[in-house]
């Protein structure tokens, strides 16, 4: 009868399903594409969950984690570890993580030097990991008792939070009482600042 029957029309073919089965790795959602290029991976993407993003792979788009490691090294000397939507820092011995606003590795904090008898510090400045802080014994005082001995010393703020090197600064000696002329001389040593009474 003249009639031409039995045309048929394309259809777009689903990049997303069966023979490829995108998964997107099970962190998103893999859209086809409403037109097509010809090209099976021009031809579908990935809508990736939070903290993902679409990368392609050995020519598959999957979803995979932002690094959010930041360029600037914000965890230096300890090193970034990229979470989902975060990072952490991992901090080397004295140091500990701390979050201001972002996470850094800072200097684990001995608080400010103790008050030592007899003694000033050379700052009252809160001390942190491998700061160091002297000491000066006051007039009278040495570290051995001796008018010789030293009259300085040095603390330092460790890795555990402690200050170590503390030093006790100790009276001079004076020695026992000299005699004098019709008197009766005390006895027992002296030191810096005793009186005596003869």
């Amino acid at each position: 009868d003249g009639e031409l029957t039995g045309f048929k029309s394309c259809k777009n073919i689903n990049d997303c399903a069966a023979p490829w089965g995108v998964t997107c790795n099970d962190k998103g959602t893999c859209q086809d594409h409403d037109t097509p290029t010809g090209g099976h991976l021009d031809d579908y993407s990935c809508h990736c969950e939070s903290g993902y993003e679409q990368i392609t792979k050995a020519g598959v788009k999957g979803c995979y984690n932002i690094n959010d490691c930041p360029t600037s090294s914000p965890c230096s000397p300890g090193v970034c570890e990229d979470m989902l939507n975060a990072y952490k820092c991992t901090c080397p011995t004295g140091y500990h993580q701390e979050r201001n606003g972002n996470a850094t590795c800072a200097r684990n904090v001995c608080g400010p030097p103790p008050v030592i008898a007899h003694a000033s510090a050379g700052t009252s400045n809160s001390l942190v990991y491998e700061d160091t802080v002297e000491y000066t014994c006051a007039a009278g005082h040495t570290l051995t008792g001796q008018a010789t001995g030293a009259t300085t010393f040095t603390v330092t703020c460790h890795a555990d939070r402690a200050l170590r090197e503390l030093k006790l600064c100790q009276r001079v000696t004076c020695g026992t009482a000299p005699a004098a002329t019709h008197a009766v001389s005390p006895t027992g040593e002296f030191f810096f600042g005793d009186q005596l009474l003869y």
